[in-house]
């Protein structure tokens, strides 16, 4: 009876040790938690939803990219009014913590 209680022990040791290590790697894939993966999908999608909802600009030519909370935006918009609204709507999405503006302005 101890030893079969000393063998459950050691397996769950093991389990929480395979548990940790699965979840390291994950994380060095790519640098992020998954919490942190999650944040970033959802801030994009935001970003992404309330552009295509501003008639004035054409989402499809804005590219949207988040990591850890600095939004990176690339594309072509066709004037700097345009380029500044786009930089407008994603400062105003809660959770974006910086961005980066690589927008371009030509049609």
């Amino acid at each position: 009876m101890r030893i079969d209680r000393k063998f459950g022990q050691i397996q769950i040791l093991i389990l929480l040790v395979l548990v940790q290590f699965f979840l390291a790697g994950c994380q060095s894939l790519t640098g992020e938690t998954a919490g942190e993966n999650i944040d970033d999908s959802v801030l994009t999608t935001e970003i992404k939803t309330r552009l295509a909802q501003e008639k004035l600009i054409n989402s499809t030519r804005v590219g949207v990219k988040t990591e850890r909370g600095v939004v990176y935006l690339t594309g072509a918009v066709p004037t700097p009014e345009e380029r500044n609204r786009v930089v407008q709507i994603t400062k105003s999405v809660r959770g974006v913590r910086e961005v980066v503006n690589g927008l371009e302005i030509g049609s």
